[in-house]
Parts: C-alpha cells; sequence; structure tokens
C-alpha cells in the first residue's frame, strides 16, 4: 500500500474549530479518506493516519506490511498516548469477515 497524504488549508473556520483538511490516498485502489482538522501538528496527523488509514484499511493478513513502519507508529502513537485497542480491535473485526 502506498499512500499520499495531502493538508489543505488555511481554510474558513468551521463551527467545530476546523481550518485544514486532511487527505489520505491509497495510489494503487485510489481509495480516500479525508477528515476536517483543527491543525496541522504531528499529533493530529499521525492520529488522522492511525485510526482514519491503519485501523480501517490495513488487512494483516496481508504479506507485504511493513510491520517495522507499523511497529515505529504504534511507539509514536504510545508516547502520543492515543488509543491502540480500538484499532486492535477493528483490524481483528475485518480479519473475521
Amino acid at each position: 500500500m502506498i499512500i499520499g497524504l495531502y493538508i489543505k488549508g488555511l481554510l474558513p473556520i468551521t463551527k467545530a474549530g476546523n481550518r485544514y483538511i486532511i487527505i489520505a490516498i491509497d495510489y494503487f485502489t485510489k481509495w480516500l479518506e479525508a477528515r476536517a482538522i483543527k491543525d496541522i501538528k504531528a499529533k493530529t496527523v499521525v492520529k488522522f493516519l492511525y485510526k482514519g488509514v491503519i485501523c480501517r484499511h490495513i488487512n494483516t493478513n496481508e504479506e507485504e506490511i511493513d510491520y517495522v513502519l507499523i511497529s515505529r507508529l504504534i511507539i509514536l502513537i504510545d508516547k502520543l498516548e492515543l488509543d491502540k485497542q480500538n484499532a486492535l480491535d477493528n483490524m481483528n473485526q475485518t480479519q473475521e469477515r
């Protein structure tokens, strides 16, 4: 999976306080995920990648998963205190389908 990441902003502020749009595109399937975000800090971007892309779309049965990259991201998530269990639950549900 090769993913492109794009951030568009400064946009007019929304009622929720968002000023940017972050978009992740899977270049193979052309699937995209987009979210409005308040800032473009590393924590916000990593949270989007983890919850919006990895937890929803990574299939652990694929042989070509870069586990080193994912383990580094999980270490970063631990440092940022993000919810890791939510992702593991979603990955397990994907396997059971």
